[in-house]
């Protein structure tokens, strides 16, 4: 049986890993929002709540909120959050990845992959001319 030979697709990868990269960074940020929910009180959830309801301009989904679950849940449900704040619930919920919390943490992950990159390359370069010295 012959194996098939398939072409590597860069631009494929660095998609799959920024959104692998992004999910993983704002999996962290929930479970942080969470923990420091825990000891708050139902007035400070609110606020959260309608701090990132201001930043966005608009009724915000559960996952443009970090920690929306927890407060939801000790609050009695998403749209009861929102009509406490005067907020209308928004129609269905779109898809992560369209969310602007997560293309604002999609950048900040490019922009520190670009960064990690830049240091392998300069620690590659420093090698080379350390194993040219020592010849």
């Amino acid at each position: 049986m012959e194996r098939e030979s398939r072409r590597f697709d860069g631009s494929a990868w660095y998609l799959r890993e920024m959104d692998r990269r992004t999910r993983a960074a704002l999996k962290r940020q929930e479970d942080q929002a969470e923990a420091a929910i825990a000891g708050e009180d139902d007035v400070v959830l609110l606020a959260r709540v309608r701090e990132r309801a201001e930043a966005l301009g608009h009724a915000p989904q559960m996952n443009e909120v970090p920690g929306a679950r927890a407060i939801a849940e000790r609050l009695g449900g998403w749209p009861r959050v929102l009509r406490r704040l005067g907020y209308t619930a928004p129609e269905g919920t779109p898809k992560l990845s369209r969310s602007r919390r997560y293309r604002e943490e999609y950048a900040r992950q490019q922009e520190l992959y670009r960064e990690e990159k830049r240091r392998k390359a300069e620690k590659r370069v420093k090698r080379k001319k350390n194993a040219c010295r020592e010849k």
